[in-house]
């Protein structure tokens, strides 16, 4: 079996659609399916040129991690529906525009499509009502970072901390604003896991230097081994994502996997397992509450639905769900 994967961004370029993109086709060559990644940045001046090379590669199946942007990408993509069996993994629909819902037509053509969360599949089946002839599948992301053995959430020293990415929009802002109501009655050791890029080189140093007077230990692009250790360390994990804890959000899954107290906003897209592993808080206020309280909060519900979490987000059930996808689109065409 062959596997062509057709992707925007990849690895070294950090975007979460690249990583598990990447972390799926490690995962499939440890199976020994042959597997090749073609990203953005191939396609972008010459997608004929590019079909030439999946012609020469002659794969099995192209899978698509979607969305891609630009005409380029649908030029290339509306070659290959003429030849192959296509299988496409929708990452995002809901809160994309209507304009890219609209390029969204050629779903139809595929062989299957993948949705990472049901909400999603019920919202595209909202928008295009008309029943197309393609198989649905619903299949979870899961957590790029390892869920490993640690101390006990009681046994754990006092650390606050926060994981994502080093940019504007990701909380890290609202995150020392919580900081800065917590120091006033209690005492943290602050941690920061992260990564960053050249892009966002200013806003860090910016960030550094106006949060300068806390002692901060910023833990920047380590291994995804390393991040995890650095997780289990940690007794709170604060993520106050715009629109609402998820179980699109791979460092939340992360958090919770790796036994911290997290403490996230509420969302439209908030589904029970993850309801039941976080504490939720859509003010600062509510946030340093629940800490003042942690030790009656994080109750045996807490325990449960971290564990529901490890069970469900799991890689190797996500990787047998592709390969019976797979097979079975193999099979009937």
């Amino acid at each position: 079996m062959k596997i062509l994967f057709l992707v925007g961004i990849y690895p070294p370029k950090i975007c979460g659609i690249g990583d598990y993109t990447y972390k799926l086709k490690m995962k499939l060559d440890e199976k020994n399916i042959e597997t090749k990644v073609l990203d953005g940045l191939n396609w972008k001046t010459n997608p004929f040129k590019i079909y030439k090379i999946i012609k020469k590669y002659n794969p099995d199946i192209i899978h698509i991690q979607y969305p891609l942007t630009g005409l380029s990408a649908h030029i290339l993509l509306l070659m290959c529906f003429l030849k192959y069996k296509i299988l496409i993994t929708a990452h995002e629909f809901a809160e994309t525009h209507w304009t890219r819902k609209i390029s969204m037509f050629i779903f139809p053509l595929s062989k299957a499509i993948i949705w990472t969360t049901n909400l999603e599949l019920n919202n595209f089946k909202k928008y295009f009502p008309i029943r197309i002839p393609c198989k649905h599948k619903v299949i979870p992301i899961a957590s790029n970072i390892p869920f490993i053995e640690s101390k006990p959430y009681f046994q754990r020293d006092k650390i606050m901390g926060f994981f994502g990415g080093i940019r504007p929009s990701k909380g890290l802002e609202e995150f020392f604003e919580l900081v800065e109501l917590l120091e006033k009655e209690n005492s943290f050791k602050i941690k920061v896991i992260g990564s960053t890029s050249e892009i966002y080189m200013d806003y860090f140093n910016s960030i550094k230097q106006k949060y300068s007077h806390y002692d901060i230990e910023w833990n920047l692009n380590l291994s995804e081994k390393d991040v995890a250790l650095e997780l289990s360390k940690m007794k709170y994990i604060y993520l106050p994502f715009e629109d609402g804890a998820s179980e699109r959000r791979g460092s939340l899954l992360a958090a919770i996997g790796n036994g911290a107290c997290v403490i996230s906003t509420a969302g439209k897209y908030l589904t029970p397992i993850i309801k039941s592993s976080i504490h939720i808080a859509d003010t600062h206020l509510m946030a340093k509450e629940i800490i003042e309280n942690a030790e009656k909060n994080f109750n045996v519900e807490s325990k449960n639905g971290m564990n529901e979490v490890k069970k469900y987000y799991n890689w190797d059930k996500i990787i047998n769900l592709n390969i019976d996808l797979y097979k079975e689109v193999l099979k009937n065409s």
